[in-house]
């Protein structure tokens, strides 16, 4: 069976994972207008995790952060003053979302998709790793917390088996996600460090 999707790079001569045609190719598909799908595990997930720092008249600043949706439904449903950059020093509440490649899916990942995952740093992929990342010397408080119900987005499951079988448990552990009643940490897609500026 034939991949589908840009082929990962490998690690560049000057150290990079990765660089930016590989990540134009990856967002070269047309994108729908329209607030993100609360149906998709995935954006519940984000949604629920922005949601308590966002209110009507917060400012938003999102870095990487195409395509776009989520500000879109920050601006719509929080009525949020949004902006996206690729970078920007941080102010206010920063918070890193990383995918979890760390426990289950990493090990998931490695067998269907091991190109995949090795443009991923997995060193920095466990609460401790991302709490020393953090600059404790402009802070006031840090934590890291793994967030979010179960989903496939972040395995390759269409890599090993025919399309319609991998659309088949996507939408089925998309649906699981949907009736998880909470977050279960070995199966947490997103690792999350939350810092607060002083």
């Amino acid at each position: 069976m034939e991949p589908t999707g840009p082929v990962a790079p490998e690690t560049l001569s000057d150290g990079r994972k990765t660089s930016p045609e590989y990540w134009n190719e990856v967002h070269r598909t047309p994108l729908r207008e329209g607030l993100p799908s609360r149906l998709l595990v995935p954006t519940r997930n984000t949604i629920r995790l922005l949601r308590p720092h966002v209110s009507g008249g917060s400012r938003v600043l999102e870095i990487g952060f195409a395509p776009g949706k989520i500000l879109l439904w920050l601006a719509a449903r929080g009525g949020a003053a949004v902006s996206g950059l690729d970078y920007s020093a941080p102010g206010g509440t920063a918070i890193v979302a990383i995918p979890n490649y760390g426990g289950a899916y990493g090990r998931l990942q490695r067998a269907l998709d091991p190109q995949n995952l090795a443009l991923h740093n997995l060193e920095i992929m466990s609460g401790r790793a991302l709490l020393a990342a953090a600059p404790d010397d402009l802070l006031s408080g840090a934590r890291a917390y793994p967030f979010g119900r179960a989903h496939a987005a972040l395995v390759s499951v269409g890599k090993r088996m025919p399309a319609l079988v991998a659309k088949g448990i996507a939408w089925t552990a998309n649906g699981l996600g949907l009736l998880q009643p909470a977050d279960w940490p070995p199966l947490c897609p997103m690792l999350v460090l939350e810092m607060r500026r002083r």
